[in-house]
């Protein structure tokens, strides 16, 4: 969740929403963990966004365990062009162009917050992974980057539910049978404002996918709990080496790759529908 109103182009509530806000402090009650997006959408000094997580604190009664960098706010810690090994970014930087500038962990940004992070905030999320079990394409985490440790504790992946489409084809009952079978984990990265309720209703193949996971009797928890439970089987923190930090970012630029392919391919389709379908106009 953001503290302030965005800034930028997105849209949403925040904790300055009063119905907003007593729907979060209803869900913390019931146990669900309230994360940080960002203090806001859009771009934050280090002033405000000291003052948002004090906020925050104030109103929900600590501070967030986990952060998860939002789009392209320029307050974003170790993100784009500093989120990958110097191969990879390399690479993207020459095929998509200048990268905004984010720079959450640069002492000398307006929008350093970085040590703020690394005193109060111990998870981190980086790569997004789209099969169902993210404990297989990621085997390492939470894990340290030694070369990020100054302004980061530990870092997690997820596996990419982006919209009701993908959620539903994520959480499909033969994932979640592989899921209980395999005995790994799943971390859902989601949007639940992108098509979950249409007309006051939840999706149809969302619910029955929900229902089948609650029937499984797995183990739901907050992602902190999860991966601090990981963390307890660990003789010692696993410090990601530059071998694993390249295997992580290949197998994500694979995943983006081909659900860049699938959003393509279904603007394609959307197009030549409406064509197909749309009134012809002849001249008599």
């Amino acid at each position: 969740m953001w503290v302030y109103p965005p800034r930028d182009a997105f849209t949403g509530s925040c904790l300055q929403d009063d119905e907003y806000r007593a729907y979060i402090l209803e869900l913390q009650e019931r146990g669900f963990e309230i994360a940080l997006h960002g203090v806001g959408s859009g771009a934050f000094t280090r002033e405000e966004i000291v003052a948002g997580l004090e906020l925050y604190r104030e109103l929900l009664g600590n501070y967030p365990k986990v952060h998860i960098n939002h789009a392209k706010n320029p307050d974003n810690v170790f993100w784009g062009q500093h989120r990958f090994s110097p191969a990879l970014s390399a690479l993207l930087n020459r095929h998509y162009g200048t990268r905004p500038a984010f720079s959450g962990h640069d002492p000398d940004s307006p929008h350093f917050w970085g040590d703020i992070l690394k005193e109060r905030i111990t998870y981190v999320r980086n790569h997004t992974f789209r099969g169902i079990l993210t404990s297989a394409y990621d085997p390492f985490g939470p894990y340290r980057i030694a070369s990020k440790e100054a302004y980061s504790n530990y870092w997690f992946s997820s596996s990419d539910g982006h919209n009701v489409t993908d959620f539903g084809s994520l959480t499909r009952p033969a994932n979640l049978d592989t899921l209980a079978q395999k005995g790994g984990y799943c971390i859902v990265y989601t949007h639940f404002a992108e098509g979950f309720v249409r007309g006051g209703k939840l999706d149809r193949a969302v619910e029955e996918n929900l229902r089948y996971l609650a029937s499984l009797g797995g183990w739901s928890v907050p992602v902190s709990q999860l991966l601090d439970d990981v963390r307890s089987t660990r003789t010692a923190d696993h410090y990601l080496t530059g071998a694993q930090q390249y295997a992580l970012d290949l197998a994500w630029l694979r995943a983006r790759l081909h659900k860049d392919a699938v959003w393509y391919y279904r603007r394609v389709r959307r197009r030549l529908a409406r064509r197909l379908h749309a009134p012809q106009l002849v001249r008599e």
